[in-house]
């Protein structure tokens, strides 16, 4: 094989939910000072409820940098937070409008036009859920993508073309919500953190998957060897 094909990005890269849940878990244990301040501060502004794309941007950002191997404080997260703030609540009101329409749409057609209102109440229905999990995409593109539209595009695309980790990687973030609602500290000190490694996880897979990074390497720790050294 030549030297051009070996370095050629490989787009056979397979996307593992339980590679992202395992790094995710080590970068939050790893970083669990600074993730605290983090999630304390991204409860903190998202109580006035408006910057709340904002901050959870800005919550990724800083987390999307620790999971590439950089450096970052609690002053990333305030300087993100103001960069892109615009663009967070645009890319988040643009795929809350695509939501509402969707739902509209399918409300309508469901009960008219007979077989033809049927398909397009279905149509609907499909661009509301793929929408709902495009979410999970949509903070960790909007500062990498300029245009709000071609974020939400790129991460329906992502959506559409990797369902099942896709989907995945939604129930995992829904789990660790209704966890820390169950535990009631923990949706203020720990959910907003944890999530956040998880998301940065996945965008770093795709990433490495379309060649825009190095291919992720393994975790190679384990839980074991971290919690009961003396059995190793």
């Amino acid at each position: 094989m030549s030297d051009k094909h070996k370095d050629r990005p490989s787009l056979l890269v397979r996307l593992s939910f339980l590679d992202v849940c395992s790094k995710s878990f080590w970068l939050f244990f790893d970083n669990m000072g600074l993730f605290l301040i983090l999630s304390l501060a991204w409860f903190a502004v998202s109580l006035f409820i408006i910057p709340l794309p904002a901050a959870t941007a800005a919550l990724i950002y800083v987390t999307d940098k620790l999971s590439f191997g950089g450096s970052a404080g609690i002053k990333d997260f305030f300087k993100a937070f103001k960069k892109y703030f615009w663009a967070a609540n645009t890319v988040f009101l643009a795929a809350a409008f695509i939501c509402f329409l969707s739902l509209i749409g399918f409300g309508f057609y469901c009960v008219r036009f007979a077989l033809f209102g049927k398909i397009v109440a279905a149509l609907m229905g499909g661009v509301f859920i793929v929408t709902i999990f495009a979410l999970v995409y949509i903070f960790p593109l909007c500062f990498r993508i300029k245009n709000p539209f071609a974020v939400v595009k790129g991460a329906v695309t992502l959506v559409v073309c990797h369902p099942v980790f896709s989907v995945m990687v939604f129930i995992f973030l829904l789990v660790l919500f209704m966890l820390g609602v169950a535990t009631g500290a923990g949706i203020i000190l720990v959910t907003p953190g944890l999530s956040a490694a998880v998301i940065s996880g996945a965008v770093r897979e795709l990433s490495c998957k379309y060649g825009f990074s190095d291919v992720s390497p393994k975790q190679e720790r384990t839980f074991r060897e971290t919690f009961f050294p003396w059995k190793e």
